[in-house]
């Protein structure tokens, strides 16, 4: 038999919550309402306007709405968390690197270092999204190992507590750590989101598909239609449809409560 082929195959999405999806699938139907859709899109156009309502009002019922941010933006906490990790690395290595007979704190830092700089700090340099989940992933590691005694044993427990408080922080200035949308919630809403997620692929398939070579202006409509889906990728700096890993956000559960069906 042979290979068959679905807009899953064929088109990638970013990894997206329910919030993330609804803001993408708006921003499509924005720019589709400032650029004229090719006709053989037209009826999945549509269709995703009626999904993406959908997928609205579900949150609109479940999701209280967001208040007003008093957080910090990004790029004011992203330095203060970089500036942290690299004086926590300057005085782990300070406790590792001394090779002196007086220092027998050596075999109890190398576990620290091990978790958070055993590849150095390449990850500070990564885009704000992935930079969070990189240091989330070493901070479940320091839980599981106990680093955090470990930390205070060194006289330098205020170091993990700073990391822990700034890491919150920059979740919440990146809306990661949203606390308004639990596992909970996000699981009655995935028949909504999965609905506007799969025309979502259909939609911008069939954008794609109505390139002609020989024809200029329709690969100028598929840039400026498909603008919002480059510019989503870019910011959330995730990878198309990438799986979950220990870097990245805890997935959520896949029973759910039963919910109403997501209209069609």
């Amino acid at each position: 038999m042979g290979k068959t082929y679905s807009p899953d195959s064929l088109v990638a999405l970013p990894r997206t919550n329910a919030l993330d999806a609804e803001a993408l699938a708006i921003s499509l139907l924005t720019a589709a309402s400032a650029t004229p859709v090719p006709a053989m899109a037209a009826k999945s156009c549509e269709r995703l306007k009626t999904k993406t309502t959908a997928l609205s009002g579900a949150i609109a019922t479940l999701v209280t709405p967001k208040a007003e941010s008093t957080q910090p933006l990004p790029h004011i906490i992203d330095p203060r968390l970089d500036r942290c990790l690299s004086l926590t690395r300057q005085w782990v290595e300070g406790i590792l690197y001394l090779d002196e007979p007086e220092n027998t704190l050596r075999d109890r830092a190398k576990p620290i270092h091990d978790v958070f700089f055993a590849d150095g700090l390449t990850y500070i340099n990564l885009s704000y999204q992935r930079q969070w989940s990189a240091v989330r992933a070493r901070l479940a590691v320091a839980d599981e190992l106990g680093l955090d005694a470990v930390f205070a044993e060194l006289n330098g427990a205020f170091f993990i507590a700073s990391i822990r408080r700034l890491h919150k922080l920059y979740g919440d200035a990146l809306g990661i750590t949203d606390t308004r949308v639990t596992t909970d919630v996000e699981a009655k809403l995935r028949p909504f989101a999965d609905a506007t997620r799969e025309e979502m692929r259909i939609y911008i398939g069939k954008v794609v598909a109505s390139v002609e070579p020989d024809e200029p202006a329709t690969a100028e409509a598929m840039t400026a239609l498909l603008q919002p889906l480059a510019d989503f990728t870019a910011k959330s700096g995730s990878s198309p449809d990438a799986q979950p890993t220990t870097a990245d956000l805890e997935a959520t559960p896949t029973a759910v409560d039963e919910v109403p069906q997501a209209t069609e």
